[in-house]
């Protein structure tokens, strides 16, 4: 899946096999068995960093024994690990079917493609506790970075509260919408 590049950016995209198969740029998420497959086929022999970013099977690329491998980790896969029977109580009658096997291979793909990591980095102490459990690595914090001038604490503020995120069942932004209509107070999602 690609995310919005900079005008400025030049270099060059490469995708998977994953990303020719029907409804891909809508659905990927479906073909998440898939992804440690298509990840190991991406020939980056030609590099000496590799960075990946990812709270799912990126850090799983091959690299040369020589190359430096950094992953930037924003979580270990939720959805196989500490959050697993949540995401299957949730799914529908097939996936909640085939999750089970699915997701014992991913657990195992997953904890081993953590070896490939030369160097972990999460984006927040809480992350590094979840990297230490499932990985058994450590890892320095690096906050994401935001740009702060674009922000003043003096700015005028509007009269309602915010609620951002995926609107996924384990960020709980109901829980937010239910507590701010009991309160009776303004709330933005």
């Amino acid at each position: 899946v690609r995310k919005t590049l900079p005008q400025n950016f030049t270099g060059q995209i490469k995708t998977t096999f994953i990303s020719r198969l029907p409804g891909a740029k809508k659905h990927y998420q479906k073909y998440l068995p898939l992804m440690p497959l298509a990840l190991e086929q991406l020939d980056l022999s030609a590099y000496d960093l590799i960075l990946s970013s990812e709270s799912g099977p990126a850090k799983g690329v091959i690299t040369r024994p020589d190359a430096v491998h950094i992953c930037y980790c924003h979580s270990p896969m939720r959805y196989v690990w500490d959050m697993y029977h949540e995401y299957r109580s949730t799914a529908g009658r097939v996936v909640k079917a085939l999750f089970p096997f699915i997701a014992h291979y991913l657990r195992m793909w997953d904890r081993l493609s953590a070896d490939r990591v030369d160097h972990f980095i999460a984006n927040s102490k809480f992350i590094t506790s979840r990297i230490r459990k499932f990985y058994r690595r450590d890892a320095d914090v690096i906050y994401p970075p935001v740009n702060t001038t674009e922000f003043s604490h003096e700015q005028v503020r509007g009269d309602f509260y915010l609620c951002l995120g995926q609107l996924v069942p384990y960020k709980k932004a109901d829980l937010a919408v239910d507590a701010f209509n009991k309160l009776g107070l303004p709330l933005v999602v």
